[in-house]
């Protein structure tokens, strides 16, 4: 009993020494937190701050936003409109900020191994207002049956500074805008054919005190007849850049192991990996990762555009990647339901269709892991869609018309999954560089998912 007393004894005095060391290493309390100002600022658009000076007590500190208010006082939401980096504390203002012009101050707390401290007021700034930009709807692409007076679309994201007026430019006699907060809704019943759909391309203007911005064709609405299958997924990608595939409600994510797939009727088997088969950037485009490609797109009224398509390019390297939707609820839906999907090829330097695929697959979301949704166990319904895709055209303008009449499919979703949360995907396989060479490049005009 004795030893046992001194062992429990000895450790206690050992973890007292080992606090009381990392202790020993600070002086003192955070103090003396300062930042520099911020100039010029401009109502909802993205600004980080220089990093401050602190005294942090000798050791390592973290940073975090404990109130914001505005003149009057009022708390600011926090996740809203800023961020902070908990390691230097270097302040972000997050684009398309809900701010409104005026005076702001932050309340800033920074801890160490010893104790907090809360600096208030440690720093203000004015956010100036300034004519509306950058105006967009997400989504912007919506479906409502004729009758359903209840829809109602997302709200828009612009950047100026309210308060803001919103108006719909055309398109009156059939929906409506919330002046206030720029929400669109059916003006009034709609009537339309069982197996009709009417399709809106939708004007919106907004103005501040400071000016004006209008939008045209910034959403499409489509309004449904009885037997039309309702839009329960549409795939939204941006412009993609060196840090973001810009991938909006989509997820690319490439396989690694071993592969077998049958190629102009021969079983072939392959390894990727993650050193030579993965996504790279180079240059200004994305390899072996979907991502977002700004393209001139020429509307069916003629009017050119720019579009954003979902990209994939394996240059040259064998891959296989998933393009994934968001989980799509079919819990009220058991009649129908099936993938829309519209896009191009492109290929130089002896790529042949053999070796290069899109296949259409979907997944029982409860069974997906959401880290490596291309672990999972995909139902593959169309073994490859990509000559059913029209090819890149050779003046670079993609025509609305020609995706519809020519470059567009449905594949059905099995009855299995009716009720269900489901995922669906596509996927790029680029095998066996022995058959032709892996240069053929895919552009996804719409990944969508519908159901009645």
């Amino acid at each position: 009993m004795k030893r046992n007393y001194f062992i429990i004894f000895l450790s206690l005095w050992i973890l007292c020494s080992c606090t009381q060391e990392k202790e020993d290493l600070y002086v003192g309390q955070p103090k003396d937190l300062r930042y520099a100002g911020v100039a010029d600022y401009k109502c909802g658009d993205f600004y980080t701050t220089y990093q401050p000076s602190v005294f942090t007590g000798g050791g390592e500190a973290e940073f975090k936003i404990t109130n914001v208010v505005n003149a009057s006082g009022e708390a600011v939401e926090v996740t809203k409109n800023f961020s902070i980096d908990p390691y230097n504390g270097v302040i972000s203002f997050l684009e398309y900020n809900d701010l409104l012009p005026g005076d702001y101050t932050f309340d800033i707390a920074v801890a160490n191994a010893i104790t907090e401290v809360n600096f208030q007021n440690v720093l203000s700034f004015e956010a100036h207002q300034v004519e509306p930009s950058g105006l967009y709807y997400l989504p912007n692409l919506y479906s409502t049956y004729g009758n359903n007076m209840e829809f109602s679309t997302a709200l828009p994201n612009v950047k100026g500074g309210g308060p803001y007026t919103y108006k719909l430019n055309n398109h009156t006699d059939v929906f409506m805008i919330d002046a206030t907060t720029g929400s669109i809704h059916l003006a009034k019943e709609y009537t339309i054919g069982d197996d009709e759909f009417k399709e809106f391309k939708l004007d919106v203007a907004v103005e501040n005190a400071q000016g004006e911005q209008v939008q045209e064709s910034i959403m499409d609405i489509e309004v449904l007849g009885a037997n039309i299958g309702q839009l329960l997924f549409h795939g939204i990608a941006i412009q993609a850049d060196s840090e973001d595939y810009g991938l909006q409600n989509l997820k690319s994510t490439n396989y690694f192991g071993t592969v077998t797939k049958t190629l102009l009727g021969e079983e072939y088997t392959t390894v990727l990996n993650d050193s030579v088969n993965n996504s790279k950037f180079v240059g200004e485009t994305w390899r072996r990762a979907w991502s977002g490609q700004t393209f001139p797109y020429q509307q069916e009224n003629g009017v050119i555009t720019d579009r954003v398509f979902a990209g994939y390019w394996s240059d040259g390297e064998e891959s296989r990647s998933f393009l994934t939707s968001e989980t799509i609820d079919l819990s009220d839906f058991t009649q129908d339901a099936y993938i829309e999907t519209s896009g191009l090829w492109r290929y130089s330097g002896g790529a042949e269709h053999a070796n290069q695929h899109i296949s259409v697959a979907v997944v029982d979301a409860t069974e997906l892991d959401e880290e490596f949704p291309a672990d999972a166990e995909w139902e593959i319904l169309e073994n490859d869609i990509s000559d059913r895709f029209i090819q890149f055209p050779s003046d670079g303008i993609i025509k609305e018309i020609d995706l519809k009449l020519n470059g567009s499919l449905e594949v059905q979703i099995p009855e299995k999954y009716l009720g269900k949360q489901i995922q669906v995907a596509l996927i790029a396989d680029f095998l066996n560089p022995e058959i032709g060479a892996l240069t053929r490049r895919f552009y996804v005009h719409e990944l969508q998912v519908r159901a009645k």
